[in-house]
């Protein structure tokens, strides 16, 4: 497998002094964030799930379509568990997939697409990474 390199963003916030803030994506979505869930906003919490969950079910169809494999529709529901202790943070994050076609692979199959499937998925992968946090003026 070779490794290209790439870079990713930037995505832009902006958060004013009420607390709303506001995000776009390079390339061009725009989104709105809020301290909690809610109609008006998406939490912090919430977009991590989101990215975990959708960063899954591309690699899924990935691995699937590298081993010959039909994966058909698929859903996934993401869950995260905070840490009973400091600091704040999600002790486990649980990604459910399923679909009609996963039913008839073999015991072997489903190891081995979860174990490329996980190995695929970016946003998991980095989850234990490094977390740089630079400050600059205006």
């Amino acid at each position: 497998m070779k490794i290209r390199p790439k870079s990713y963003g930037p995505l832009n916030l902006i958060s004013e002094q009420a607390g709303a803030l506001t995000f776009c994506t390079e390339g061009g979505y725009t989104g709105i964030g809020s301290r909690i869930p809610g109609p008006e906003g998406v939490a912090p919490s919430d977009l991590l799930l989101a990215s975990l969950g959708s960063c899954i079910l591309i690699s899924a169809r990935m691995a699937a379509e590298a081993m010959g494999l039909n994966l058909g529709d698929v859903n996934a529901s993401v869950r995260a568990d905070k840490a009973l202790d400091l600091p704040h943070r999600f002790s486990r994050m649980t990604v459910e997939v399923s679909g009609a076609a996963i039913a008839n692979w073999s015991i072997d199959q489903l190891e081995e697409w979860k174990r490329r499937t996980k190995s695929l998925c970016t946003v998991s992968n980095t989850l234990s990474a490094e977390v740089c946090l630079m400050v600059t003026g205006d």
